[in-house]
């Protein structure tokens, strides 16, 4: 079951052109953030859109892997802030306008 998950992720990866090493398959969820472990190292790395659509906020080189679709709601991102949260992990950093946006199914928050 394990080989058929990497497998897909895999198929996935190439489908959108990446070649990094899958660590996350994480679909955005709005105030939380998909990358494991936050910044605990010595020097933090910076914040950036990822995966194929850039919808998932993660650490700059984390190699995030998402499966390579198109929703409406993902224009909310296009202008939103990607930045380490109060947590010390990345996400996206939930404005009233990112709010509306998403609660609305898509369009441009602002």
């Amino acid at each position: 079951m394990q080989r058929l998950a990497l497998t897909a992720i895999l198929v996935a990866a190439f489908a959108c052109g990446g070649s990094q090493t899958p660590e996350s398959s994480t679909a955005p969820v709005p105030g939380t953030s998909p990358v494991e472990g936050g910044a605990s190292g010595a020097a933090a790395k910076a914040c950036v859109p990822s995966g194929c659509s850039n919808t998932v906020c993660a650490e700059e080189g984390s190699g995030v892997v998402t499966t390579c679709e198109w929703k409406p709601e993902y224009d909310c991102y296009k202008q939103a802030t990607c930045e380490r949260q109060p947590s010390g992990e990345c996400g996206w950093t939930m404005t009233d306008p990112l709010k509306a946006c998403l609660a609305g199914g898509g369009g441009s928050p602002g």
